[in-house]
């Protein structure tokens, strides 16, 4: 399986790899163990709070954030509309949900703030940022049904502003 020879895979290429685990990894305990061998094999990961407490049995964000450090691995925590964490370093440095406008659908949200953490990492922007960014990117996502149909300038600026203005 390509999941299997990942590290080789990134000894091969200079890219940067980012995995968000699936939703049915995380909540199967028969896959448990070998989500925890893949995340060693990547960069950097992404997880929610409902797969990070399947994953590893807790009740709590806390005990989750906990558990997630422990894996001396980079993380981005997505806690829903609460917001994320990126996890790094030994801290959790987390930043609150953006709201840009009407909320019409969440479908990707998660995919897109995954997209915009792993940019901002190999970027080597700060943790709470790139946890910001990641939000911002969300918050527009929230907008309307599918991918977004159009970046243009106006949105750049704006996207920027509350990068800049948390």
């Amino acid at each position: 399986q390509m999941w299997d020879q990942l590290d080789e895979i990134r000894a091969r290429c200079s890219a940067k790899i980012m995995w968000e685990i699936p939703t049915s990894a995380a909540l199967d305990p028969a896959r448990h163990a070998g989500v925890l061998r893949t995340i060693q094999k990547t960069d950097l990961f992404s997880i929610n709070l409902p797969e990070a407490k399947a994953l590893f049995g807790v009740q709590t964000e806390e005990q989750a954030i906990e558990q997630l450090l422990r894996l001396k691995k980079p993380c981005f925590f997505r806690v829903g509309s609460k917001g994320a964490y990126m996890l790094q370093d030994g801290q959790a440095a987390f930043a609150p949900s953006v709201t840009v406008g009407p909320v019409v659908d969440p479908t990707g949200c998660g995919n897109v703030s995954t997209a915009a953490a792993l940019y901002g990492w190999c970027e080597g922007y700060e943790p709470k940022k790139i946890a910001r960014l990641a939000n911002i990117s969300a918050a527009y996502n929230l907008l309307q049904y599918g991918p977004c149909p159009k970046v243009d300038a106006s949105m750049r600026r704006h996207a920027e502003e509350l990068l800049q203005n948390e």
